[in-house]
């Protein structure tokens, strides 16, 4: 009988544990707690079980929105329960993709589904990622994207839809919003692939430019674009065909310039973002904010454009790279499509090196002021500004230096002389970029470190 009258309080404990005592459960996990079951099983690494709760309602989300927008084809019963699988690095995935008999290549996102299965690796269990509440950014939306695949099963008729549309339509919503198009509040990537399209046929005559249909200019571009890409024109198809075969459209051919006409205004030079623009994977980055997370898989190198400088404001930083890897971080600073640019590389020691140099040089480790062994995680402080000739009394011979950039940070100190014609100004701004390869970095910045989403 005491057994009983215990189990009954801690049952009603639980539920009225939010009212009664703050300090027991916090609002996050009661109201986790309460929630319905989430539509797709999640399956996270220990180290990633923070993310469930994000993950579950985007997946609760996800499906009431796609119940609205792909009610053309109804859902027929399910055959099955649907996973998520999310794998903790690329390595790890393609010997899980082994073990367990799925077909391609395990080390990138895909829903296999006759299993009614979704994988997504990280790059890396990096403590820079895992630490953080939410998952990175492109992460989240990489999950968004599979969970939208399981989603549009079990509907008669989709099935019959060519490989770029099913891509377009899942990629079309890991904003988690109705939307009319691809929203730049709603994708990460924006309007990007616009400019990326303007750029690629730019030298092209006129009638060219015409002749071309979308789906081909598309098809030739960078991975992270031509999804985004396909993803407005499938929006596009669906709002002019309202029958169960709108990708049909796409079989005339609509021209590249047509298509375009139809969209949002893009920025005016593609080199100089009016939105922040990854390149790769993992990449957090909170939407005019200071906070810049990039985490690369071993071998590969993530980037993200993230705003101009125009040189008359000191650019202040924080900066630390994961324990994880080999990584090698680097922040860029440089007019946009010059050959030169300031180049800041960091180690996951600590250690740092700055140069204005070819942005082709090959990859150099930092070995300047390396940060003590027991600080390995310890954020590294860094200031970069632009300074006049008089302050510092030097130029070259010619007489043509009449700014340079100081680096400081901690005990390292260096001046590097830049050609006047070359200095950042607010006519001609500088590029801000950051990358890693092998490994995790991330920075804050005083001011933000993004450029204006709004």
């Amino acid at each position: 009988m005491l057994l009983r009258w215990v189990v009954g309080c801690g049952l009603m404990f639980g539920l009225v544990a939010c009212a009664t005592n703050s300090n027991a459960f916090d609002a996050a996990s009661t109201a986790a707690a309460l929630a319905p079951p989430a539509p797709v099983c999640i399956e996270l690494p220990l180290s990633a079980e923070s993310w469930r709760g994000a993950l579950e309602t985007d997946a609760r989300e996800l499906e009431q929105l796609l119940d609205q927008v792909l009610a053309r084809w109804p859902r027929q019963s399910d055959a099955g329960e649907l996973r998520l699988v999310l794998l903790p690095s690329p390595r790890y995935a393609k010997l899980w993709a082994e073990q367990n008999g799925l077909p391609g290549d395990g080390r990138v996102p895909r829903t296999h589904l006759q299993a009614r299965l979704a994988v997504v690796p990280m790059a890396r269990e990096d403590r820079l990622m895992t630490q953080r509440q939410l998952p990175p950014r492109t992460l989240r939306e990489t999950v968004r994207h599979e969970m939208a695949h399981l989603f549009m099963l079990d509907r008669e008729g989709l099935q019959d839809a060519p490989h770029w549309f099913h891509e377009g339509l899942a990629e079309a919503w890991v904003g988690l919003r109705e939307i009319d198009g691809v929203s730049p509040r709603s994708h990460v990537l924006g309007a990007c692939w616009q400019a990326e399209l303007q750029a690629q046929f730019a030298a092209e005559s006129v009638t060219a430019y015409e002749a071309v249909d979308v789906l081909t200019a598309i098809a030739g571009m960078p991975a992270e674009l031509r999804y985004t890409a396909w993803a407005e024109l499938v929006l596009h198809l669906m709002r002019e065909d309202t029958g169960q075969r709108p990708w049909e459209l796409a079989s005339a051919r609509p021209s590249l310039a047509s298509f375009l006409s139809r969209g949002p205004e893009v920025v005016a030079h593609p080199l100089i973002p009016g939105l922040p623009r990854p390149l790769g994977r993992e990449v957090d980055f909170i939407e005019g904010g200071r906070s810049v997370l990039l985490a690369a898989a071993d071998g590969e190198t993530v980037g993200l454009q993230a705003r101009s400088w125009y040189g008359i404001e000191a650019l202040r930083l924080r900066a630390r790279v994961g324990l994880t890897g080999e990584p090698s971080a680097e922040l860029l600073l440089g007019p946009p499509g010059s050959e030169k640019c300031l180049r800041v590389r960091i180690n996951g020691f600590g250690a740092i090196v700055a140069a204005y140099e070819s942005r082709e040089q090959p990859l150099m480790r930092a070995q300047y002021d390396r940060l003590p062994d027991g600080a390995l995680q310890r954020w590294r402080d860094l200031e970069i500004r632009l300074i006049r000739r008089a302050e510092i009394g030097t130029f070259d011979d010619a007489g043509n230096v009449d700014f340079s950039l100081l680096v400081h940070s901690g005990g390292y100190r260096v001046v590097l002389p830049i050609p006047t014609i070359e200095v950042a100004r607010p006519g001609a701004p500088w590029l801000l970029e950051f990358r890693v390869r092998s490994g995790a970095f991330e920075v804050i910045g005083d001011a933000p470190l993004v450029a204006d989403l709004q």
